[in-house]
């Protein structure tokens, strides 16, 4: 069928803004796969309606369908773990490569033949420059220039000069009175663009929610005699509740404490939230936030060792994505994790469970002045089941104290972040996030607590 209204030059305005979309990525709210798809879209929508023009724009119909069908998978992969693995990453994105190669290189023998049916002669073609700036695309991202503004200004003005110059052709083909044959859809462009970004945000979502709860293998919790040891921390002032939750074995290391200090205090993950105390109760006049109760007990022993012990548990609020914690003390000492445990209740049980993933590591940081320190750090990431109640928690370490004389002074912080949905893509581990600092001050905490003790 021939159309009345030659709208050649809209369907290729279509496919270059498609070309921007899935090129330059935009993370705005965290929704740059969205845009991507929608650039994706918008390709199969502008070949599809131009795919009876000749059997070059069909190839490059073909090919625009099995791009965004392989999004849908490298929508899955960058959720997952799996996106870690550089040599995986560089694969898939090879093969976006070369997908958009072929795809370009298809849609220039399309505009050369549309040409060549109206005698309108191409004086430049702007496809093998779009190919060049491809190629550079794939060469820098193995560069140290990959996170360069100045990189991806200069890169971004070109590929949109590149893409105005093939518009520019699609109206040239207008002004000559192209006649566009129109195709006839028994499911409308419209139908096909929404289903797929519904499918692909479904896709995220589902997904984003299996790889960012993490699985945890619970057992009932012990109930531990009241021995002379325990009652004899309590005496020194070590919360009974905390201690109740502690293994024997625990309790055994820290039995010839000489001193006991506790630290708690309530914390909020929204900064504007006020917390007051009345008896013991936490009130929140503004909103019931997300609230957490941090406490650091110290434990002071005769053999130079200082036991250190955060308890945190959730007032307000649940943890059933992929929270992240951090612990760091003195710089100078080494940090050996003891012990580190997540308790629940559910359906009036009380259950206990290791820690996902946690870990004690020496790290590595340059100050202003280009000054290399080494200090220790535990991190790790935890989940909680859903349906549960009393969520809980406990990191213990121990570091040797100084043989120095006097009174020497230590510090210890505990830091937590809270994820509150599962959305993260690309995935990365949340202690990761942590240490990059890339988490908003309202999805993190920190108790900062000070102990002093006297060598002997």
């Amino acid at each position: 069928m021939i159309s009345s209204n030659n709208i050649i030059s809209e369907k290729v305005k279509t496919i270059c803004w498609g070309m921007v979309l899935i090129s330059i990525h935009i993370n705005l709210f965290h929704l740059s796969y969205i845009f991507t798809a929608i650039g994706y879209m918008l390709i199969f929508i502008g070949f599809r309606d131009l795919c009876n023009e000749n059997k070059y724009f069909k190839i490059c119909f073909y090919i625009s369908a099995l791009s965004s069908i392989y999004y849908i998978f490298d929508i899955i992969f960058i959720a997952s773990p799996l996106s870690k693995n550089e040599v995986l990453l560089s694969i898939v994105n090879f093969m976006i490569f070369i997908f958009n190669i072929i795809l370009i290189i298809m849609f220039s023998e399309a505009i050369s033949y549309a040409c060549k049916k109206v005698n309108y002669r191409l004086d430049k073609n702007p496809f093998m420059g779009l190919i060049i700036l491809q190629i550079m695309y794939l060469l820098i991202s193995f560069t140290s220039f990959n996170n360069s503004w100045i990189v991806f200004i200069i890169m971004v003005y070109l590929y949109i000069k590149f893409i105005k110059s093939i518009y520019r052709i699609g109206l040239c083909l207008y002004k000559s009175e192209y006649n566009f044959i129109a195709p006839k859809h028994k499911i409308s462009n419209t139908i096909i663009s929404y289903g797929y970004l519904l499918f692909s945000f479904i896709i995220v979502c589902l997904f984003c929610a299996f790889f960012n709860h993490l699985y945890i293998e619970d057992r009932p919790l012990e109930e531990y005699i009241m021995s002379e040891n325990r009652n004899k921390l309590i005496n020194l002032g070590f919360p009974d509740n905390i201690i109740e939750e502690l293994p024997e074995e625990n309790i055994e290391m820290m039995h010839n404490a000489l001193q006991v200090s506790v630290s708690s205090e309530y914390l909020a993950f929204n900064k504007n939230y006020k917390i007051y105390m009345i008896e013991d109760i936490v009130e929140n006049k503004i909103d019931k936030g997300n609230i957490i109760k941090v406490t650091t007990v110290y434990t002071e022993l005769p053999n130079k060792k200082l036991y250190v012990l955060h308890y945190f548990e959730w007032i307000n609020g649940n943890a059933f994505w992929e929270d992240g914690i951090r612990i760091w003390a003195d710089f100078d000492r080494e940090l050996k994790l003891v012990n580190a445990k997540l308790m629940f209740d559910k359906n009036n049980i009380r259950y206990i469970a290791d820690f996902p993933r946690i870990c004690s590591k020496k790290m590595s940081c340059n100050s202003f002045f280009n000054y290399k320190s080494d200090f220790f750090q535990i991190y790790g990431a935890l989940s909680f089941p859903f349906n549960t109640k009393n969520q809980r928690g406990y990191v213990l370490y121990y570091f040797d104290r100084d043989d120095n004389d006097g009174i020497i002074s230590t510090c210890s912080s505990f830091e937590y972040v809270h994820l509150i949905h599962p959305i993260n893509i690309p995935y990365i581990d949340t202690e990761h996030r942590i240490l990059n600092g890339g988490i908003n001050d309202n999805l993190e905490i920190q108790q900062y607590t000070n102990y002093d003790y006297i060598t002997r």
